[in-house]
């Protein structure tokens, strides 16, 4: 039996979530690179390490149709590993995982880290963020250890991957082929601010307009503690009569998802602070303008006269309803809802100077989240420049 060959253990979530496809994109730019790298893929709801953990190994081969899944039967030896998880679960991975130098790769949403993660970070001989905005605020917790910003990565030619096409994805939606489609993407915690999104669309329409909004969200609002469904009919039933609001709260596959955000004509992030941003960028890579908050890592690839920013204020996270998943550690930005509707109604009423914005906020894309741009920058982290032997240039 020939030796494994010397490489990378990437450790990280299948897509269907932020961190997973962010994984799926890194493990494609690393193949693209010729760099040997072995998958760990970390299953949400998979029981392998037991109750404690959301997330573990797979407790069966992957199909063949997830994206990377050959790599995740790779065997290399570990010249470095790079754990792209939150931290619950890197005490378990680096045990788990011995290598020579051991990477975090992590990003955070608010001003301040808990001192907790700050440690755990310092424990790694190196970090990867996705964000200049992370970097700011990791080193200004006490974060020590070297820090490398390498962006998700998001362009056309990855972004687009194989899809029905927009009238095929309308029609099996049941969307006319006029009517303005705004589409909210996120699981229904305090960060994402769903109820806030849905709020700013039924201030910006009637209901008697060709309007819909598409609310693509968990089972369960986490905030509340009740099913997604309970929640969205509680805000509706607060007016007498509201323009058409679709929830989706069963998971896609990654292709259906991407279908879609194309078939939409603007989508709607009013989340409270973003460590990237990837469903942001997404949509813009397809064309379609994204009404966003303001604040936090976006405005690094959207530019900062970006038109469709919603204005904001600052908060403390302890002042929020708590719902299990963000630290109460900082400040983070709150929406203001009516800007957000006005400008939803400018996107609707204004196509040609909406589209105008979006071909400049793909131009900034595509210089700060292209592979040629991160490529350079992951294997620097991972310190393979110069190894001649593992890597191969990209695009």
């Amino acid at each position: 039996m020939s030796p494994s060959p010397s490489g990378v253990v990437f450790a990280g979530l299948l897509p269907g979530t932020g961190y997973g496809n962010a994984t799926r994109d890194y493990l494609a730019l690393l193949h693209a690179m010729g760099v040997p790298v072995q998958w760990i893929p970390l299953q949400l709801g998979s029981l392998a390490w037991g109750p404690r953990y959301w997330a573990a190994p797979p407790c069966a081969p992957l199909p063949s149709a997830v994206a990377n899944a050959a790599l995740a039967d790779k065997r290399v030896e570990p010249r470095v590993a790079l754990f792209h998880t939150p931290r619950e679960f890197w005490v378990k991975l680096c045990a788990s995982h011995p290598a020579p130098r051991r990477l975090a790769c992590t990003t955070f949403e608010q001003t301040v880290l808990p001192g907790k993660t700050v440690a755990m970070l310092n424990g790694f001989d190196g970090v990867i963020v996705p964000s200049q905005f992370n970097l700011d605020s990791f080193r200004a917790s006490g974060v020590s250890t070297p820090i490398w910003v390498v962006p998700h990565v998001v362009e056309p030619a990855v972004a687009g991957r194989a899809r029905p096409g927009r009238e095929v994805t309308r029609a099996r939606y049941g969307i006319g082929p006029d009517t303005f489609v705004v589409c909210v993407i996120g699981p229904w915690q305090t960060r994402k601010a769903i109820p806030s999104c849905i709020e700013a669309f039924l201030r910006a329409f009637g209901p008697g307009e060709d309007v819909l909004l598409v609310v693509k969200t968990s089972g369960r609002d986490y905030v509340a503690g009740v099913p997604a469904s309970q929640s969205l009919a509680l805000l509706l039933g607060r007016r007498h009569r509201v323009p058409r609001v679709r929830l989706i709260s069963k998971d896609l596959p990654d292709v259906e998802l991407t279908a879609l955000l194309h078939g939409c004509d603007c989508s709607l992030s009013l989340s409270r602070g973003e460590g990237f941003g990837l469903t942001i960028a997404e949509a813009i890579a397809e064309g379609i303008p994204a009404v966003v908050t303001g604040w936090g890592a976006p405005r690094e690839f959207l530019g900062a006269g970006y038109p469709l920013f919603v204005d904001y204020r600052m908060a403390d996270v302890a002042s929020e309803p708590s719902d299990g998943w963000a630290e109460t550690t900082g400040e983070w930005a709150m929406a203001d809802i009516e800007h957000a509707a006005l400008l939803l109604r400018w996107v609707r009423d204004h196509r040609d100077a909406a589209n105008d914005a979006v071909a400049a906020a793909r131009r900034q894309l595509a210089n700060s989240c292209a592979r040629s741009v991160a490529g350079p920058r992951l294997l620097e982290a991972l310190g393979l420049t110069g190894s001649a032997s593992l890597i191969r240039p990209v695009a």
